[in-house]
């Protein structure tokens, strides 16, 4: 996803980037301003390492996130 994409998609509530092996840790970090965001599959995306704590970041900023 490129960060223009999510700047502009503040109001997108599901996102499917399933087997989405480019994302990264980075990308991921870019999706913290979906703050409307409740469903979020990143299942199989081997390049985002669970090390990097983007996934919590990511949480922690989208308050709405169910899944």
């Amino acid at each position: 996803i490129e960060f223009h994409t999510a700047q502009k998609q503040k109001e997108l509530k599901i996102l499917d980037l399933w087997r989405c092996h480019s994302i990264t840790a980075k990308g991921i970090l870019q999706l913290c301003n979906l703050n409307q965001l409740t469903d979020l599959d990143l299942g199989w995306c081997n390049n985002v390492l669970a090390m990097t704590e983007c996934i919590q970041t990511l949480v922690s900023s989208c308050n709405q996130l169910q899944r």
